[in-house]
């Protein structure tokens, strides 16, 4: 069975055949700048485009997930991308990779200007979806 070399988002229509889906989600923890305020960030839900790991494609594995944070400049771009969790088979790499080709809304100190800084923990679950059987 062929399996495709892209991760499709989930909440995006499906192609026939094998698709896979990868999700990222914010956990809810404020920056420094924000935990003086006492604001919380409520945690955020998106899809992303990102590879399938080639190393858990040629293992059969289905399904992982990985942890990352980011470190975004002022204009929104990333620098550079850390693995805090990873389930293995390439999906902490893989997340990481993809995190590095998004834009991001920067952090912003209590004036409002923006700064350079971390994002909170971004958790990324890839896995695949067989689409519903046309066998009747």
């Amino acid at each position: 069975m062929e399996r495709p070399s892209r991760v499709i988002a989930t909440l995006l229509l499906l192609p026939l055949g094998t698709a896979t889906a990868c999700e990222a989600t914010t956990a809810a923890t404020p920056g420094a700048a924000q935990q003086d305020a006492a604001r919380e960030l409520p945690a955020r839900r998106g899809t992303w485009a990102c590879g399938f790991p080639e190393e858990a494609d040629k293992n059969a594995i289905d399904e992982g997930t990985a942890v990352v944070r980011v470190y975004v400049e002022l204009d929104g771009s990333p620098r550079r991308a850390m693995i805090l969790q990873d389930s293995g088979h390439g999906f902490g790499s893989a997340a990481a990779q993809c995190a590095m080709t998004k834009r991001y809304v920067p952090m912003k100190d209590r004036s409002g200007a923006p700064i350079p800084a971390w994002t909170p923990p971004i958790t990324v679950r890839y896995f695949r979806k067989p689409l519903p059987s046309t066998d009747r």
